[in-house]
């Protein structure tokens, strides 16, 4: 992610929201560098990842962790910290690892670094039940440059940590009841 935007003329070309009040970061990932005569990231020769192999070996990482063989999770982590040339785990003093929930928060925190801006993190974080307290924390929403959050992130209840039962559904099947909030 590139931030803040620099300009749209070439050869930078970062696209501008129609505000101009705000900083903000631009998506920079499996796209073009510079210029280019592409109107669509689609049709270009970067070819975009359906599922990436990092993304395999974190969630293989977390299942091995959940069942307690904390020391094969770690190999999985390393893999990917590897190809990114990050230090091992357990390879110093700051990245020992104490324990099956202290590595549940490093493979959590790994996966938001690894995959930002993939929409992975999204659903990670209803699964984990942590996206009360890690996106609409204090302090959380639209931030301008200078400090002052313009647009708060405001959390509208617990039921949207589910989703809705589509309509047809439970008109299908009267034993289905609406999920709370919905």
């Amino acid at each position: 992610m590139r931030w803040p935007a620099n300009n749209d003329q070439i050869p930078v070309l970062d696209l501008f929201s129609d505000s101009r009040t705000q900083l903000f970061y631009l998506y920079r990932k499996f796209v073009y560098e510079g210029s280019s005569e592409i109107i669509n990231r689609q049709y270009g020769a970067i070819d975009f990842p359906i599922i990436r192999y990092a993304d395999v070996l974190l969630m293989w990482a977390e299942a091995l962790n959940e069942q307690g063989l904390t020391g094969e999770a770690v190999n999985k982590v390393n893999e990917v910290r590897a190809r990114a040339g990050i230090a091992s785990l357990n390879s110093s003093a700051a990245t020992q690892v104490n324990g099956q929930t202290d590595l549940r928060e490093r493979i959590r925190n790994e996966r938001r670094v690894e995959l930002a801006g993939e929409g992975i993190s999204y659903f990670d974080e209803l699964r984990w039940g942590t996206l009360k307290e890690k996106v609409f924390g204090p302090g959380s929403g639209v931030n301008q440059v200078w400090g002052g959050v313009t647009v708060p992130y405001v959390w509208k209840g617990d039921y949207i940590t589910t989703w809705p039962i589509p309509q047809t559904e439970i008109e299908m099947n009267p034993n289905l009841k609406q999920n709370p909030g919905w």
